[in-house]
């Protein structure tokens, strides 16, 4: 391929990424299911178009998309400028668990099935995000938005029948529910994107130019039809 074209692709790919992000941000107005223990918390479908994009092109493009997603967010989002940036650290963490799993597994060489590979991709993609997310919201809760605090201790105390003895045992159990909700959302968005992307690239003329980003942990056409 000449360099010409594959600027031309690189380019599209950026243009794709952008529109993925902004695919992202429409669907925020689907109706969402509530974290029944923390209320605020919320299940939504619209990490699936930038886990896609992620999935087909790679980390960079993903990152593209959430930074697309963020920016839009910020002018017709919930609570700007957190709540916006909740939702693109929470994107990030699980394309940076992502990359790192890939990384990984070309810097030790290991061999493992396809299952295995993916086990340990979306593993650490759980992981970075929980880890994020749980910093990212011990900083808002008790530092940028005390206030809100209360409300989260009070709705989960409701909702587990129980009278925290201090804010310490509070914020604990927030964290630990926060990082369950994040764990099953990490689910949500990759698993869903990985079976969209096993159709995509079993079909070939949608994939001209490049594989997608995830043959690199050994997805190739093969593999996409045993799994």
């Amino acid at each position: 391929m000449s360099q010409s074209s594959y600027r031309n692709s690189d380019l599209q790919v950026i243009s794709v990424s952008a529109i993925f992000g902004a695919l992202s941000a429409i669907l925020t107005f689907v109706p969402a299911l509530r974290f029944p223990l923390l209320p605020y918390l919320r299940f939504e479908l619209a990490e699936l178009p930038v886990m896609i994009a992620t999935f087909l092109y790679g980390p960079v493009p993903g990152i593209i998309s959430s930074f697309s997603y963020w920016i839009i967010l910020n002018f017709i989002g919930e609570f700007q400028p957190f709540g916006p940036a909740m939702k693109f650290l929470s994107v990030l963490g699980m394309i940076a668990g992502l990359w790192m799993g890939v990384w990984l597994m070309k810097k030790l060489g290991a061999k493992l099935s396809l299952v295995y590979t993916l086990g340990l991709c979306f593993v650490l993609a759980a992981a970075f995000r929980i880890v994020l997310m749980s910093i990212s919201n011990y900083i808002l809760l008790l530092i940028l938005m005390p206030d809100f605090f209360d409300f989260a201790s009070v709705s989960l105390g409701a909702a587990l029948g129980l009278k925290f003895s201090s804010s310490t045992e509070a914020i604990i159990m927030i964290m630990v529910f926060t990082a369950i909700f994040n764990l099953i959302h990490t689910l949500i968005s990759c698993l869903p994107a990985y079976s969209i992307l096993k159709v995509v690239s079993l079909r070939k003329n949608v994939m001209k130019t490049r594989k997608p980003w995830v043959s690199c942990m050994a997805l190739d056409e093969s593999k996409l039809k045993e799994a």
